[in-house]
């Protein structure tokens, strides 16, 4: 018997593959399958959110005709999961929803860390307005400065060096963490991009609160 078929919206990287954690995750119950919107972009504006958000409710759209069962759009910012619910008729889990519901469980107050900077919040504060969640979200902090989005796609950009599991880059992300519990008052940690699952097990070792890893999270 054929399992459910998921349609994965997005790689959560630039990659067109299905990302090795989901791959792990499926089961004879469960057949997720990579879907690529044929409008992309990198949604470091409010003007190129808009322009994902056409994209990802347009592959929507073709995943639910080639007969997806549910949808999961792996992206934290749930790209236009709202317009998505309404166009089709399958159910649509959101990365970003699963894993800020997950962090603010029983009312605990959580941070998010994310790898962007400080110029993306508007993504993290849309989220948390839409879930109703930003009375528990003590901070949210950025590792990387501005010129990282010149950086996208580069051997040395994040995205890249998180992939490869880079030390550095865990032990930052991790004190990051460290600081959010001890400064802000986290009881939870939720990673703000769907591209930090390559080490999202690593942080969530090397932490003493609950790491939310948003693509597992949502997927799950």
């Amino acid at each position: 018997m054929a399992g459910m078929k998921i349609g994965v919206i997005g790689s959560g990287t630039a990659a067109t593959d299905l990302p090795a954690h989901l791959r792990e995750l499926a089961s004879g119950e469960v057949e997720p399958r990579i879907v690529n919107p044929r409008l992309s972009a990198f949604a470091a504006t409010p003007y190129e959110r808009l322009i994902v958000d056409l994209g990802y409710v347009d592959a929507a759209q073709a995943a639910a005709g080639d007969g997806c069962d549910a949808l999961f759009i792996n992206s934290t910012a749930d790209y236009g999961i709202d317009a998505m619910r309404a166009a089709v008729g399958i159910p649509v889990v959101g990365a970003g929803e699963a894993a800020l519901q997950g962090g603010g469980r029983d009312g605990r107050r959580f941070a998010i860390i994310t790898v962007w900077p400080a110029s993306m919040r508007f993504l993290y504060d849309e989220r948390l307005r839409a879930c109703g969640l930003e009375p528990q979200c003590v901070s949210i902090r950025h590792l990387s400065d501005e010129d990282e989005l010149a950086r996208l796609g580069a051997d040395d950009g994040v995205m890249a060096r998180m992939h490869r599991g880079e030390r550095a880059v865990v032990a930052r992300l991790a004190a990051m963490c460290e600081d959010a519990v001890r400064e802000d008052g986290a009881e939870c940690i939720v990673l703000g991009c769907t591209c930090m699952a390559p080490i999202g097990p690593a942080i969530a070792g090397a932490c003493f609160v609950p790491v939310i890893e948003s693509s597992r999270a949502g997927f799950l």
